[in-house]
Order: C-alpha cells, then sequence, then structure tokens
C-alpha cells in the first residue's frame, strides 16, 4: 500500500462520497475513479457520418443536438448546450464527455452532477438531469423513516440530516456530532477520528449560507454564523 497525503476537506469530500460496504479510503475512491472512465459517446448520425448528440451509455441517457442544462454554482449561472457530440459551456471554448467534466470545468469537487444540473421538461418545469437516468442502472436509496429500518444506500448526508431531524430540526455542532455518531454506531457504520470534520463539510455544501454550497438546500446556519447552530431548511 502506498500512503499519500491529502487536506481535510479533501477526505471529507472523499467520505461524503462513500456508498454501502465502502470502509475504507481506497474503496471509495477505486469506484469513483472507475466510473470516471465511463464516458458518453457521440451520436453519429448514418445519414452525414457526424456527431448529432451525446449517448451515456452507462445511464442509459441520448441527449439530442441542442439540449440544454443549467444550474448555479457558488452564486454564478452556468447552462450548457449538446453540440457536435460533446457539451459545450457557454463562455468556454473547450469541449466535455461527461456530466462530471463540465462540473469540474466550473471548479466543483467531489459531486452528484446528474442532481446537480437541470433541464426544463416538455411541460416548463425544472428537471434535475438525473432524472431522465434509466432508474435500473441507478441504486436506490431507501428513504427512512423513524422506527426503520435502514436499508439500502446511506450517506454521510442522511445521517447528519437524520440526526438534526432527532434533534428537533436545530441544534449546536457538538449534539450534531454525537447524534451521527451514535447513529452511524448504532447502524454498524464506521465513526472515523475525522467525524467532526466530515459532519461540517456535509452541513456546508448543502447550505446556501455556506461559500462551499454545492447546490443541494439541505440545511441553514441558525442564529449568527460562528456560533455553530444549524437547522435544517424548511421544506
Amino acid at each position: 500500500m502506498r500512503q499519500i497525503e491529502i487536506s481535510t476537506d479533501v477526505f471529507a469530500l472523499i467520505w461524503a462520497a462513500r456508498e454501502a460496504g465502502e470502509e475504507t479510503e481506497d474503496q471509495i475512491l477505486r469506484r469513483l475513479l472507475l466510473e470516471s472512465r465511463v464516458a458518453a459517446k457521440p451520436l453519429v448520425s448514418l445519414s452525414t457520418g457526424k456527431a448529432n448528440g451525446l449517448v451515456d451509455f452507462k445511464f442509459g441517457v441520448t441527449f439530442q443536438e441542442g439540449f440544454e442544462i443549467f444550474r448555479c454554482y457558488l452564486g454564478n449561472e452556468y447552462r450548457a448546450v449538446v453540440s457536435q457530440g460533446a457539451w459545450r459551456l457557454d463562455g468556454n471554448t473547450s469541449s466535455f464527455s461527461t456530466l462530471n467534466e463540465l462540473s469540474r470545468a466550473i471548479g466543483t469537487k467531489t459531486e452528484n452532477a446528474w442532481m446537480n444540473w437541470f433541464f426544463i421538461d416538455q411541460d416548463g418545469r425544472k428537471q434535475p438531469v438525473g432524472n431522465l437516468r434509466d432508474s435500473k442502472t441507478v441504486q436506490k436509496r431507501t428513504t427512512i423513516k423513524k422506527g426503520e429500518e435502514r436499508v439500502g444506500r446511506v450517506r454521510w448526508c442522511d445521517d447528519v440530516r437524520e440526526a438534526l431531524t432527532q434533534l428537533g430540526g436545530k441544534a449546536h455542532l457538538e449534539k450534531i456530532y454525537a447524534k451521527v455518531r451514535e447513529i452511524r454506531s448504532g447502524a454498524g457504520r464506521s465513526t472515523p477520528e475525522t467525524l467532526k470534520e466530515v459532519v461540517r463539510k456535509e452541513l456546508e455544501i448543502r447550505s446556501p449560507d455556506s461559500k462551499a454550497f454545492l447546490g443541494q438546500d439541505w440545511f441553514r446556519i441558525a442564529g449568527h454564523k460562528g456560533e455553530g447552530y444549524w437547522a435544517l431548511t424548511a421544506q
């Protein structure tokens, strides 16, 4: 085994991307790196021989030529369109074969790009691009209700949200740490020494009150910034 040095932020993001059954950083990174190699391919017209759209074979999605998506990241609006068999980002001359490449081009870190880019459906509704995926290719996560057994994929962010729910929707960081540790220990999941850093990162990347916000509005700073109180976003 080789050893590498990484920052606390990167370590937190690695564990935030953990899926069921993964208990080490090596297992998480192995899956993420292998997934990144499954790139989308241009859809080539039989009549002209030219690229006319984009196909993501992993998730069974065909993006037609001219298909447009958009998102907000760190207060900035971004738009991209399928053109000549690739994603083209407004204001950027480069081309991108996957949504993950597109997200990295605007500066994001580890994230689920499929749920952070959006499109307008035929009824004029805003939808995450992930809704276009073949349901058979997407690993499901069962909704967790109080008193029910946890099954399927449970992420760190789910444990943080469940902790705040059990704490009445608002609590100080120290109580959130303790509750997350209790939830994970009770379910037989890992509780690493960096648990506090991971929990803080999960709160920050899912809160529009934070500079690290990645697009999922789950949490809010309660009270004055720096006091350590967090709350669930009202749905």
